[in-house]
């Protein structure tokens, strides 16, 4: 079980310093092939204020050196830290929206996918970065991912299962309810406990999301 374990430094949150990997395209996530990192690399909390401001997700990379920074900041696709897993959403868009630059937590997902954790973006949909919590938090994926209810406030979860084409683009799908919905056909009991007593936006926030995603054993 992924726990992605948190202290606090000053006013920044990094992830605890285990052994850092990363890898640099989505094709390399996917084979499970990944390079030591040889340097120090911090995964820092990018403030509520700069995320409004910049549009951007949740986590920075610093490691001291400006030219290591930008290789880790622009051109890493995803880092492992001991179990957890950040990827890089600098060049995600969904709906033609940009997720912006820094990571967010993921998951490995249905073997070789991806299930990444970020704010719902797209047409008609306001940033909802650093805002008070809205989408309401399951107190079990909390404790099962070591995640803080402020991690998963106002989050929604994306599938990326491509690399990047031709003209630059991955392919990104919202874990909706018409995604949920296919994923569950044929397993109503979980279909049951992810419409349980929710509103659309409770169903689809990450934390649902997440929950049954781990009771379906897709994410880890």
């Amino acid at each position: 079980m992924l726990v992605a374990i948190l202290i606090i430094c000053g006013s920044m949150n990094v992830l605890a310093q285990d052994e850092v990997k990363y890898c640099m395209s989505y094709s390399e996530f996917a084979n499970d092939q990944w390079t030591t990192a040889t340097d120090e690399v911090k995964v820092e909390a990018i403030s509520a204020l700069k995320r409004r401001i910049v549009q951007s997700s949740d986590f920075k990379i610093n490691t001291g050196d400006k030219k290591l920074n930008k290789k880790f900041n622009k051109d890493v696709f995803a880092l492992k830290i001991g179990d957890a897993l950040v990827v890089n959403c600098r060049k995600f868009r969904y709906q033609g929206v940009p997720f912006g630059p820094g990571y967010a937590y993921a998951f490995r997902y249905d073997g070789n996918k991806l299930c990444v954790v970020n704010r719902k973006i797209g047409k008609g949909n306001l940033l909802l970065a650093g805002a008070t919590s809205v989408l309401p938090v399951k107190p079990g994926i909390v404790a099962a991912y070591g995640l803080t209810e402020l991690q998963l406030a106002n989050k929604v979860c994306y599938l990326v299962d491509s690399d990047v084409d031709s003209k630059g683009k991955t392919r990104i799908q919202l874990m909706n309810d018409a995604f949920m919905n296919e994923l569950l056909a044929g397993n109503e009991e979980l279909k049951e406990q992810y419409y349980a007593g929710a509103d659309l936006m409770g169903r689809e926030s990450a934390s649902n999301v997440l929950d049954i995603l781990n009771k379906a054993g897709l994410i880890k």
